[in-house]
């Protein structure tokens, strides 16, 4: 059989932005993967106690900024005096108009609405919501039944996609190790799309381009994109 190698390239996203040589999160993150050419940006919203979503991966700033304090109890004017360069996601939106894709992660329940909201700029096709906690996802269709939504998982089990199924969601973010070329084929004959996260080896990110998966995230596009293009 021949390989799909040979015709098919997947979207490269940038995992926290250009995080293998920015801070992960941040505006110079998402900028330079822009300017590398990635061909999407993956981020991760929470909010403040006063309930303004901004972007970072963990519930408290100790192994990104070295503060011991959790970001649910401090208020984005706070925020921005002890860790300024944590964005709003707002200034995200701004920062990216609608130059590349945005991968949503939602990583707490409370913010959909205003998430929805912030993205109200923006082209619809230039975003796409994700989450691991996939009754997030069901508060978002319920918000907003035509928003793109991808199903976080660490393997496309039966219940990752019975979840995709009852969201119509376009795409499984499926945790790298857990793909294999059968695992891609059975999602594209339910009309899913493969999203590989996170990929830092070349190698591994060509075998997965072979396979067909539609999209990888990887700390390091730049790299990545490079490996590709020149198959």
């Amino acid at each position: 059989m021949d390989s799909v190698a040979d015709t098919h390239r997947p979207l490269i996203y940038a995992h926290r932005g250009a995080s293998a040589n920015h801070p992960e999160n941040t505006l110079a993150a998402f900028e330079a993967a822009i300017k590398f050419g990635a061909h999407g940006i993956e981020l991760d919203v929470r909010a403040t106690s006063d309930g303004v979503p901004i972007v970072s991966h963990d519930a408290g700033l100790h192994r990104a900024w070295a503060i011991d304090r959790a970001i649910g109890g401090i208020s984005i004017n706070e925020l921005r005096q002890i860790a300024p360069a944590i964005p709003t996601f707002a200034e995200v939106v701004a920062l990216v108009a609608g130059r590349t894709h945005l991968d949503i992660e939602i990583k707490e329940a409370g913010v959909e609405e205003a998430v929805l909201d912030l993205l109200g700029p923006l082209p619809r096709e230039r975003w796409a919501i994700s989450s691991f906690d996939w009754d997030i996802l069901r508060e978002i269709r319920g918000l907003d039944g035509s928003a793109e939504l991808w199903v976080l998982c660490l393997a496309a089990s039966a219940g990752a996609v019975e979840a995709a199924d009852g969201l119509d969601a376009t795409t499984l973010a499926v945790e790298q190790t857990a793909i294999t070329p059968e695992v891609v084929e059975r999602l594209a004959m339910r009309g899913r799309r493969v999203m590989a996260w996170t990929v830092n080896d070349p190698a591994r990110a060509a075998d997965l381009a072979s396979w067909g998966v539609g999209a990888i995230c990887t700390d390091d596009p730049a790299s990545v994109m490079s490996v590709l293009s020149a198959r």
